[in-house]
């Protein structure tokens, strides 16, 4: 069994054997809830929001060989690697033909160099990817000024040589991020202000990847992220090679060991974006995987909305339930190419197109089905109804509760033409409980569009993932069949309900410490086995602080978990 570190800051906390992070979703009294389940396990007497940037500066020297602008004045400012990196240079806007360049702007190291910020929250290790470094490197423009990279897409200011990248809970022990795996600081992608900050590139793009592209070719690429370097904290090991799992982090490090690196700005990750411009096999389907299909020409996905079929979705898990109690969004490119409807005999009314966040054990339930109320539940979404008979068509913002209550934001008479490209972006506040969605078609404002405002008497929704859902017409009045292509996806979406993560024995006693999160709540676990599992004590509602929770007279060959869930 492997051994894991002690976590840093843990007071004697430690952990041997291993440690799990895993999420389950369940039914109790017709209500979905998601699970997160934090697994500490023992061998004898040891116990194996968005906008997240760097806000102070630790530790900073400037090495050997730093930038030096040309009046002589060094780029020494590490305060520049601090909050949201730059959208704007004095020569223009950032974009990966142009980045940031300023003294004011970005903080340089030479070799042997080094930084040490200090995020403003902690970061937890509960994503693909967990955090992003921005640099100043930028693409060589050879079509100036149109902006296309050469067939190497060669950059200027990108660092060739080493950096190494570290993270510490507490700023007293770090641990290295896997050098084969962690990308160089300050090289590709170069940042571009008009993305979102937070959202990593695909992480299987190369450099190869942008040779001879324009700049709308990279945007495409980019699928509205700004760019950098992104790291996962998973990567995290010892001094000796050994995989360290480190629940949350707060402390990024850079070492420059050799060559030089401009820095920006540190970022966490919000949530995640798809252009296809790969295969998407990060992606899942439920039902006829035939409806959806990647484009290798187009670079998007090619969809089929036919009501004839069972329910079928193709679907990205958050890794993490959102309720009315979270701020949320997200946003696509959608374009219908043609539409039929009442193809299904005996429905002959209109059906939907429908794109949004959904509760996958709900959906994939034998009695869902979308065309009937008393079966649907847990839905967040766009839709759109074509027209029919003197029926106009409408467009649709859809919020379901997990018992069944409906809340419409309809907007009649309203059509979306077939080939014209339309984006819709849904933008969910907690603090109002409000769902406004904007849309543009092909660059042009479309609406004006409902927004939904859930009254207080609106219980609750439990959304686990991002899905394009064709929806079975079974027990509906209409049916649809519609081709379209969707791209440029964005998703972003708080953290899970659990940071920094410590646990130990103390004086007879097991107790688990962590950062939590209100409108959660926390169970201590216990079992001899990983197969029957008793509560432990009673359940503890998160503060958004500390939380503590205790065995006593704790069996010291057992396991332990912590579980999280939506009351």
């Amino acid at each position: 069994m492997p051994s894991f570190a002690a976590l840093p800051g843990s007071e004697g906390f430690s952990f041997s054997g291993s440690a799990l992070v895993s999420q389950l979703t369940r039914h109790k009294d017709q209500c979905v809830m998601l699970k997160y389940k934090y697994m500490i396990v023992s061998a004898l007497a040891s116990v194996s929001a968005f906008g997240n940037f760097g806000d102070s500066v630790v530790s900073y020297d400037h090495g050997v060989g730093y930038a030096v602008s040309f009046s002589g004045i060094g780029y020494t400012n590490a305060s520049a690697a601090l909050g949201q990196p730059n959208r704007d240079t004095p020569f223009g806007p950032v974009e990966p033909f142009n980045p940031p360049f300023d003294v004011s702007e970005i903080v340089s190291m030479g070799t042997n160099g080094s930084l040490v910020v200090r995020m403003a929250a902690p970061i937890s290790n509960t994503r693909a990817t967990d955090f992003v470094i921005y640099g100043s490197a930028g693409f060589i423009d050879v079509d100036f000024p149109n902006g296309r990279t050469d067939g190497s897409a060669s950059m200027f200011g990108d660092n060739r040589g080493t950096t190494r990248i570290s993270v510490s809970a507490d700023n007293v022990t770090f641990y290295t991020l896997n050098p084969s795996l962690a990308p160089v600081a300050d090289g590709l992608f170069p940042t571009d202000g008009a993305g979102e900050f937070g959202l990593p590139v695909h992480p299987a793009l190369t450099r190869q990847d942008f040779g001879n592209k324009s700049f709308s070719d990279i945007r495409g690429l980019y699928a509205r992220s700004a760019g950098g370097s992104a790291y996962d904290i998973s990567w995290a090991h010892d001094s000796s090679g050994n995989p360290v799992f480190l629940p949350s982090i707060q402390y990024v490090r850079i070492d420059v060991l050799s060559g030089r690196a401009e820095i920006d700005g540190v970022a966490a990750v919000t949530g995640f974006s798809e252009g296809f411009s790969l295969d998407p096999s990060n992606w899942s389907v439920h039902g006829n995987a035939s409806l959806f299909s990647w484009n290798t020409n187009s670079r998007a996905l090619d969809v089929t909305w036919d009501s004839r079929e069972p329910n079928s979705f193709f679907y990205h898990k958050l890794g993490t339930v959102l309720t009315r109690h979270d701020d949320f969004r997200f946003e696509f490119d959608l374009t219908l190419h043609d539409i039929m409807i009442g193809v299904t005999t005996n429905r002959p009314y209109t059906f939907e197109v429908a794109l949004g966040l959904i509760d996958l054990r709900s959906l994939m339930a034998t009695n869902f089905f979308r065309g009937q109320l008393s079966g649907t539940r847990n839905i967040v979404e766009f839709d759109y109804f074509p027209a029919f008979s003197s029926f106009g068509a409408t467009v649709a913002s859809t919020v379901v509760s997990t018992n069944n209550m409906f809340a419409y934001g309809h907007n009649f008479p309203l059509e979306m033409t077939t080939g014209a490209m339309f984006h819709v972006r849904m933008d969910y506040a907690a603090s109002n409980s409000t769902l406004t969605t904007t849309m543009t078609g092909d660059g042009e404002p479309f609406g004006p569009l409902e927004p939904i405002t859930l009254s207080a008497s609106f219980s609750d929704f439990r959304v686990d993932a991002f899905a394009i859902s064709s929806y079975s017409d079974e027990r509906a009045d209409g049916s649809i069949l519609a081709h379209g292509t969707v791209d440029n996806i964005v998703m972003i979406y708080p953290e899970g309900p659990m940071l920094q993560l410590k646990g130990r024995f103390a004086s007879g006693s097991f107790e688990a410490r962590f950062l939590s999160r209100v409108n959660w709540q926390y169970q201590l676990e216990h079992t001899e086995d990983l197969v029957s599992w008793n509560a432990v004590g009673s359940a503890v509602t998160g503060t958004g602080g500390e939380l503590t929770l205790w065995h006593a007279n704790a069996n010291t060959r057992g396991f332990y978990r912590v579980q999280a869930e939506r009351p």
